[in-house]
């Protein structure tokens, strides 16, 4: 029987602790697994713990998982923030990393470059997309140390909803008549925010009908700050075009309530300049939401053309060691505007979307792949 020791975060409403939580109750599933888990520290002070992200039978699973014991573990997989690429007790250790655009030192505990780090101990990198992985190889880390395994979803949550569950919802939601996209994430530079408002805001001259629902955690990231300095950008016809047609959530809800934003919506829009992976898109696709994506970054990984329009972007180096995609912004706005009139799109990508989601990106699905990597060469205990 392996014995595993996570380190990482649970009950917060950061995607590092979703995907913890997730693998760990996947992991849960495997007889042949042992799991402890260790709380690491939050990024930030005022980061608090919470319960209600997740249902409550999920919680009391992970809440009852006990600590590593004194004894070494066959692996320690290690996910939070800096990246500590120090060895563990345990005889061998995997560290979860991202890199948006980027890798500094600052994203390492002790300050040094990956290259050092990685020098100085044995440790093996997993990262969600190849995106990231060529970043974190631009930021010095040897390739063959880095193996990908993508993020996935919890389809009893995410999942199409019933027309009459979402009728009600809209209608709820005072959205009933309205077209509306949505947006979840930080509202930090890297979604490319402004693009989307300027964007937005030509639509909304051309269909009066339609709305753009953004959801960001200010508790974790200020996102309402950013919405606000992105708002401020705008030339005054588009902020007056965009007036009582943008509704922003900025709370921390269970992922019960964020299904019902993807159910409430009519497609799903993000013109992102670089992500580590992209976690949103794939839940909007899994509730059978058409996705307008970023042309060349992770997204790519986990679409298709039958659910999915492409926002034409430029590969760019934006500083030493740096990349981003460079998004047009009439694409952008061509997209939006196409997937408003194009009912036959819309129709194909509820059900393809969810389809190709539950075929290959459910938690399932990404733990056999996880157990491949964190016990090489050994008989993962794989469910089918």
């Amino acid at each position: 029987m392996a014995r595993f020791a996570i380190e990482g975060w649970r009950f917060l409403a950061h995607s590092y602790a979703l995907v913890n939580q997730y693998q760990c109750l996947e992991m849960l599933r495997r007889a042949e697994l042992t799991i402890y888990h260790r709380d690491l520290p939050f990024y930030l002070p005022r980061w608090v713990s919470m319960r209600g992200v997740l249902g409550a039978a999920d919680e009391s699973l992970l809440e009852a998982l006990p600590p590593p014991p004194p004894e070494p573990a066959d692996v320690t997989y290690r996910i939070a923030f800096p990246f500590d690429l120090r060895p563990s007790a345990s005889r061998r250790t995997v560290v979860f990393m991202t890199a948006e655009s980027h890798c500094p030192p600052s994203f390492i505990r002790g300050g040094v470059s990956i290259r050092e780090a990685l020098a100085a101990s044995d440790v093996s990198i997993v990262t969600p997309s190849n995106w990231s992985r060529d970043r974190l190889i631009q930021a010095g880390a040897p390739a063959e140390r880095i193996s990908i395994v993508p993020h996935g979803v919890d389809t009893r949550v995410y999942h199409p909803a019933a027309a009459d569950a979402r009728a009600a919802l809209r209608a709820r939601a005072g959205l009933a008549e309205n077209f509306v996209f949505l947006h979840v994430g930080a509202m930090t530079d890297n979604k490319n925010i402004p693009l989307l408002l300027g964007a937005f805001a030509q639509v909304a001259r051309k269909h009066p009908h339609a709305r753009l629902l953004l959801k960001g955690v200010d508790h974790l990231y200020g996102s309402n700050d950013f919405l606000s300095a992105a708002i401020g950008l705008l030339e005054p016809r588009d902020r007056a075009a965009i007036e009582g047609r943008i509704i922003y959530y900025g709370g921390i809800w269970p992922v019960a309530r964020m299904a019902e934003l993807y159910h409430v919506a009519d497609a799903y829009v993000t013109p992102y300049a670089c992500e580590g992976f992209n976690l949103p898109a794939l839940e909007a696709a899994a509730c059978g939401l058409p996705l307008l994506c970023t042309r060349g970054g992770p997204t790519d990984e986990f679409t298709t053309p039958n659910f999915s329009l492409p926002i034409d972007s430029v590969l760019h180096s934006c500083g030493p060691d740096q990349s981003a995609l460079n998004v047009n912004p009439n694409s952008l706005l061509e997209q939006m505007s196409r997937i408003v009139e194009d009912d036959g799109f819309r129709i194909t990508a509820g059900s393809a979307g969810p389809d190709f989601v539950a075929s290959r990106f459910t938690w399932r699905h990404i733990v056999n792949q996880l157990l491949s990597i964190l016990l090489p060469g050994a008989k993962s205990p794989v469910i089918p």
